[in-house]
């Protein structure tokens, strides 16, 4: 802008400046804010004095002048200089005070600024995202340095912090990506949130004697510190061997993520503090002595190399996402001493092929084998009452899961996508099997659903395409919204009298289901509920709601009194009548887990005399 232009725009400002003041407070003693014939906009303070609002020039070599018509520059006011990519190198006068917020944000070609001893305070982000700035010398007169102030300086290496600064507060350096060498000096007691975070050059730093707090995410994502070294003379804080512990030494408090290969906790330690080891890509091994009682949250989350981990049967407690996201975790060993492993603890540990769960635990928490892709064999104890949400979600490679006596519930989404799993045994103790618990469970072949379940929630067992075989007990009431949706496998279904509502595409897509026996307990059906079944018969009583609901959805209707369907003999589904089929009938006898469709001698009930039946048949070939 010319000589020229810079004096018109001043004196149009000026002119709207005052005009505004004559409107709201009739006319000023003293001009409050104004531009200046070289770019300068700025307001004078309540102590006269002036502070830059923004700079209309273009200038890439800078010297800000000590005065701006007559006033004082004691103040670089929030973003003055933000944006100026053309600005290279800016000298600031000793007569400035503070550096505002946001003051030099974003001047990506900035070199070299230069602070004088005169500034006290600088704001937040006020030197932010200066990609060119390698290097900062603050002066001793500094006392306060806001959050994000220097944060994303991609190419700074160093800087000292001048004595007389009290706290690192958060962010200060964050994104600082090329940061190598800090000195913080002995004023410093804090260090904040995200301080140093992904400053991923940074391999060593020295906490000095009156630090007394660091935030446990300051060195977030610094992953080539190797080595925190603490001055002998703190009272809060201890080193050994690069690792930060309290001053006792009996918490460890931060693990370097640059530190590789196999760790061994000292004996002094008891606890391990959230977030430790979290991230910590190079550790291999870990060894925790049996002074440790819980495993905190987040641990050893991400640790990514970490092979095994061997847990002491001191520990009473695995907390969540302890070991989250260890993907080369092959095998961890559970004390009986565990009495609670909360939720997410193993999940996505893509490489845990075994577990067995000690007998000491009582509930199977949310997620906390969820996406462990590798997982292949569960052992789970008689201990155990309840299998909590998501617990095995994913787990494709599990292919079967001994579920005993002692469980009562299943969660919602406890098996969802166990695409290997082909078999699975419901006791007669569980009462509630959750939403989508076995949903896209698609080698699953067969269930047996124990006469303790009274309902069949929403999308159970939706997208299990191999599921050919289904065994509805009398207990159950309700077969939810869902529940069956594409078992394309299906072909015959028989409807216990005891189920009373059946919801909205509960067989939706179930194109081979040929056959489905609803009794006249059935007193609701949705119009979708066999949206898509192109072939199915709908047998029942004459005079039915059953009859009513196929007549009304042009869906075959086969009275039982004409013509009921053959009994299926074939429960193991093998293709054959054999004796597989006698056995499985006994042990469905046995363990109480019959259903109607097995009462061959018609007799309304299922006992020995049906084996018998079976036997005969089978004999009779």
């Amino acid at each position: 802008m010319g000589s020229m232009g810079k004096k018109a725009l001043a004196w149009q400002l000026n002119l709207l400046l005052i005009a505004g003041c004559c409107l709201t407070m009739g006319l000023p003693k003293t001009i409050v804010q104004a531009v200046t014939d070289d770019g300068f906009s700025y307001q004078i303070l309540k102590d006269g004095t002036a502070e830059i609002t923004y700079y209309y020039g273009s200038d890439a070599e800078l010297a800000i002048p000590v005065e701006l018509d007559g006033y004082t520059v004691s103040s670089i006011g929030e973003n003055s200089f933000s944006g100026h990519d053309e600005l290279i190198s800016a000298i600031i006068p000793d007569s400035v005070t503070k550096i505002k917020a946001y003051a030099f944000f974003g001047c990506n070609n900035l070199t070299n600024i230069t602070i004088p001893e005169s500034v006290t305070y600088i704001g937040i982000q006020a030197i932010s995202a200066c990609d060119s700035l390698t290097h900062i010398i603050l002066p001793d007169s500094v006392a306060e340095i806001d959050q994000q102030a220097f944060s994303y300086c991609e190419n700074l290496t160093s800087i000292s912090i001048p004595d007389g600064v009290t706290s690192i507060n958060n962010y200060v350096f964050s994104g600082c990506i090329s940061l190598v060498d800090v000195k913080l000096p002995e004023s410093i007691t804090n260090i904040g949130d995200y301080a140093f975070q992904n400053c991923t050059s940074l391999e060593t730093i020295t906490i000095p004697n009156n630090v007394d707090s660091i935030s446990d995410v300051a060195f977030e994502g610094c992953t080539n510190l190797s080595s925190i070294q603490v001055s002998e003379n703190n009272e809060t804080y201890a080193s050994q061997d690069g690792v930060l512990f309290n001053k006792e030494k009996s918490a460890i408090i931060l693990f370097p993520k640059g530190k590789t290969g196999v760790y061994s906790i000292p004996n002094s330690v008891t606890n391990i503090w959230s977030n430790t080891f979290e991230d910590c890509v190079g550790l291999t091994s870990v060894i925790i002595p049996n002074t440790i009682r819980n495993i905190s949250e987040n641990s050893f989350r991400g640790c990514t190399n970490l092979v095994s981990v061997k847990i002491p049967n001191s520990v009473i407690k695995i907390s969540r996402y302890a070991f989250y996201d260890c993907t080369s975790l092959t095998d961890v060993v559970i004390p009986n001493s565990v009495l609670v492993i909360e939720a997410y603890a193993f999940e996505s540990c893509t490489s845990l092929v075994d577990i067995e769960i000690p007998d000491s635990i009582t509930k199977i928490n949310n997620n906390i084998f969820a996406g462990c892709t590798s997982l292949q064999n569960v052992i789970i104890p008689d201990s155990v009452s309840s299998i909590g949400d998501y617990v095995f979600q994913d787990c494709c490679s599990l292919n079967s899961v001994y579920i005993p006596n002692s469980i009562t519930d299943i969660g919602d989404y406890a098996f969802q996508n166990c695409d290997s799993l082909n078999s699975v045994y419901i006791p007669n103790s569980v009462t509630d099997i959750g939403n989508g618990a076995f949903i896209n469970c698609e080698n699953l072949v067969s269930v047996v659903i124990p006469e303790s379940v009274i309902s069949i929630g929403y999308a159970t067992f939706s997208g299990c395409t191999a599921l050919n075989s289904i065994t509805i007990p009398n207990s159950v009431t309700s077969i939810g919204n869902g529940a069956f949706t594409d078992c394309i496998s299906l072909t015959k279904v028989i409807i216990p009298d005891s189920v009373n509502i059946i919801g909205e595409h509960a067989f939706r897509n179930c194109f081979n289901l040929i056959s489905i026996t609803i009794p006249d307990s059935v007193k609701r059906i949705e119009t979708t509920t066999f949206d898509k079944c192109f072939n199915l018969i709908i047998y029942g009583h004459t005079d039915s709601y059953a009859e009513t609901y196929a007549n009304e959805n042009d869906i075959p209707f086969v009275s039982l009194e004409e013509g009921a369907p053959a009994p299926d003999y074939d429960l193991d589904q093998d293709g054959s009548v054999s004796v597989g089929d006698v056995m499985t009938l006994a042990l469905a006898v046995v363990n109480f887990t019959s259903a109607s469709a097995m009462d061959f001698n018609a007799d309304g009930l299922v006992d020995v005399l049906d084996v018998m039946t079976l036997a005969q048949v089978v004999a009779n070939q």
